[in-house]
């Protein structure tokens, strides 16, 4: 009998937000950490956080890659070499 796939889900409205920030370039050093709290209202840490588990989270990654795979492709390389690193 085939395997069943998983059922999907879609992004949350805070993920979507997540990736669509997530899209935008930085010049300058400091304006991305300003713009993370003026965006999300929270603090830089905790916007990392939620980027983190949604990375994760092997349901909300399929569906983020579906939706920006250059983003979450960037945004897992980056994590690779951070970890790399240490």
């Amino acid at each position: 009998m085939p395997e069943v796939p998983a059922p999907r889900r879609p992004l949350s409205d805070e993920e979507r937000a997540l990736l669509a920030f997530e899209k935008r370039w930085w010049r300058r050093a400091g304006s991305k950490e300003q713009a993370i709290v003026a965006a999300f209202g929270g603090t830089v840490t905790r916007y990392y956080t939620l980027l983190g588990e949604m990375l994760d989270d092997p349901v909300a990654l399929e569906a983020a890659t579906e939706a920006e795979p250059a983003v979450v492709r960037r945004l897992l390389a980056a994590r690779e070499e951070r970890h790399r690193l240490r």
